[in-house]
C-alpha cells in the first residue's frame, strides 16, 4: 500500500497461514498487537477474548500440526 507516495508500515495482524506478524516478523499476536487490542478493548476484555477466540480458531484451521499446550498462553493468558 501507498500513502502519499511512501510505503505504509504494515499492521501488527496475523500473516496466513504462517501466523506471523506483518510488521515485525515474531509470533502472532505479538507484543505490539497484544499493546493494541488491549487499548482497543480496555473497557471490555471479554470482547477482546471472543476476537482471540476466533483467531485461534482460524489458527488451528490453517495449522495441522499445533502444539495445543500453548494455545492457552499464545491467545489467551495475557487478556486481562
Amino acid at each position: 500500500m501507498i500513502v502519499g507516495g511512501e510505503h505504509a508500515a504494515p499492521e501488527h495482524t496475523p500473516d496466513r497461514p504462517s501466523w506471523t506478524c506483518r510488521a515485525c516478523r515474531q509470533t502472532w499476536p505479538c507484543d505490539p498487537a497484544r499493546k493494541s487490542l488491549r487499548e482497543q478493548y480496555t473497557e471490555d476484555p471479554t470482547v477482546t477474548a471472543l476476537y482471540l477466540s476466533s483467531q485461534q480458531q482460524d489458527y488451528l484451521d490453517d495449522t495441522p500440526n499445533y502444539e495445543i499446550d500453548h494455545l492457552y498462553e499464545r491467545f489467551f493468558a495475557w487478556v486481562r
